[in-house]
């Protein structure tokens, strides 16, 4: 019986010494792995996909702020810091098949839209957390690259998305900007944050991003994912500058800088964003006057005695005054003296010294561009209608001699004193006639210098008039020339446009940027270049997404 009882008293032994040490594995298992937040304030929160940007000093805090950054980077309840929680407050509960454990992580999350052109750079950051992770990715890094940093670069026509995360103890804010990049040869965009107005270091705690707008512009800040009950509260540091409503929508009102804020705060936690705003006037696309007289290269001015006035005032200018243009005109010169053969007394213009018909001159003088200006010694002859119908088969027989000539009508200036048909209605209804052509007919543009030469009563302009009737003076010819420059900025303006939108959505290949290129290609007058562009829509056109 004794010896049962020892064996049975060696098998309690044995049992008892493994349990023990199990248990006490179990505990320093479970201290290691809970941690201690206090102590160890150097872990990361990776997010999957994204990179961990490394601390710089602008992230680090500075001596003297830890309290102040402590209490913008963690929750607080009833006036007082909350601590997290150690092993000996909290002890993880079991799990079992009826209980899961609840997802309490406070998130937010803003997005808003960043338009860029390629090469351009923005930024997207964050401002002074005490331990906070912070990460930033790019959606299509071959469109949009983003430093580690939030340095943000628009490589190539298409759309992003930029995504900034603050995650850390229980808390992730999200930050998404829909960048969309356009080509552009004379409108850039950089915003970094030069030139803002200073704000304290605490109130700048979270995550911020930098946008321009013109004054009248708008930019809609969406809040997509915010704790239940929360209040969102939207403010502007100027409001003279922007201003916020209660729905997110920021309206530019005049230049400056300001940063919109946004708030969400659910009682117990809040999450803070800023948007630094630069109100800034539209970059308009600017023609220079070196543009506009190249403009005029290899063209020919025609017409009667006022081209004749044209071309003496054009002489007396700089160098390089309406390009290259050359000038064929004679005193009297009509559209009927065109049709007639051409003789030693015939009122031909002549180049070189020999005359021609109109066509066959602008043959030999190799004119891609003729500026023309009839009428004036026709309408007495055929009428308004008239003159209108054998303009226009002057024009299309021009064509047809000449392959791919732009011939650019140029109105009919006023007169002073009527004379007969030569009177202003009939003028004002020739011109209207030839515009209606000129807009349906290819590579024919019409340039209306008319209303530009008018005084209060309706006639052409003292200072304008050199006879009392209808020739002009060289202050005239002023007002003809600038007019001529000012179509040419016009229609430089749109070429341009409508080859930076062709050239996005060649290389976008989006939807949107295939409409925004139709319709710039649209607002170019019917010709040569305006039917190339529509060709090559057609061929990006089975490519979009």
């Amino acid at each position: 019986m004794k010896k049962k009882l020892f064996l049975l008293a060696a098998v309690c032994i044995l049992a008892v010494k493994p349990f023990e040490t199990d248990a006490s594995a179990a505990e320093v298992s479970r201290q290691t792995a809970a941690g201690d937040l206090s102590s160890d304030k150097s872990r990361d929160i990776e997010l999957p996909g994204l990179e961990p940007v490394e601390e710089n000093e602008e992230t680090k805090p500075e001596d003297g702020e830890a309290s102040q950054e402590s209490e913008a980077g963690q929750p607080e309840k009833d006036g007082e810091q909350i601590q997290p929680e150690t092993d000996a407050e909290t002890k993880p509960e079991k799990e079992n098949a009826e209980t899961k454990p609840e997802d309490k992580q406070y998130k937010t999350s803003l997005s808003l839209s960043l338009l860029l052109y390629k090469g351009d750079t923005a930024s997207v950051g964050i401002r002074y957390f005490n331990r906070d992770v912070y990460h930033v990715a790019s959606s299509d890094s071959s469109v949009v690259k983003v430093s580690k940093e939030g340095r943000i670069k628009a490589l190539k026509c298409g759309k992003a998305d930029v995504t900034a995360v603050l995650e850390n103890d229980g808390r992730r804010d999200e930050l998404v900007l829909h960048v969309h990049v356009k080509e552009s040869s004379y409108a850039k965009i950089s915003s970094h944050g030069e030139g803002a107005e200073k704000i304290s270091r605490a109130s700048q705690a979270g995550l911020e991003a930098y946008r321009e707008l013109a004054p009248g512009g708008t930019l809609k800040l969406k809040v997509s994912q915010k704790p239940a009950d929360s209040e969102i509260i939207f403010s502007s540091s100027d409001v003279s500058v922007a201003e916020a409503d209660s729905k997110g929508t920021v309206t530019a009102k005049k230049k400056g800088a300001c940063t919109i804020r946004i708030l969400l705060n659910d009682g117990k936690n809040q999450a803070v964003y800023r948007v630094r705003l630069y109100v800034k006037d539209p970059q308009n696309l600017t023609v220079t006057n070196e543009q506009k007289d190249a403009f005029f290269n290899d063209s020919v001015m025609v017409g009667n005695s006022l081209g004749v006035g044209l071309a003496s005032y054009c002489r007396q200018q700089y160098t390089g005054f309406l390009g290259n243009a050359r000038h064929f005109s004679a005193g009297s010169f009509s559209l009927m003296n065109d049709m007639r053969p051409v003789t030693a007394a015939s009122l031909h213009p002549a180049y070189n010294g020999v005359k021609y018909r109109v066509r066959d001159a602008l043959r030999v003088m190799g004119a891609k561009k003729a500026f023309i200006s009839f009428g004036m010694n026709d309408l007495n002859i055929y009428g308004v209608q008239g003159t209108a119908d054998v303009y226009q088969q002057f024009v299309r027989e021009l064509q047809q001699y000449n392959k791919e000539l732009e011939v650019y009508i140029i109105s009919q200036t006023p007169v002073r004193r009527a004379s007969g048909r030569l009177e202003n209605g009939c003028i004002r209804e020739f011109n209207r006639l030839m515009e209606a052509y000129a807009k349906k007919s290819k590579d024919v543009y019409f340039i209306d210098i008319f209303p530009a030469f008018l005084d209060s009563a309706g006639l052409l302009a003292s200072q304008y008039c050199s006879d009392g009737f209808c020739h002009l003076t060289n202050t005239g010819y002023a007002v003809w020339t600038g007019q001529m420059k000012q179509f040419a900025g016009k229609q430089i303006a749109k070429e341009i446009r409508a080859k930076d939108a062709l050239a996005t959505v060649k290389e976008s290949h989006l939807k949107q940027d295939y409409q925004t290129a139709r319709k710039m290609v649209k607002k170019m007058d019917f010709g040569e270049l305006r039917t190339k562009y529509m060709r090559e829509l057609d061929k990006v056109k089975g490519k979009l997404s």
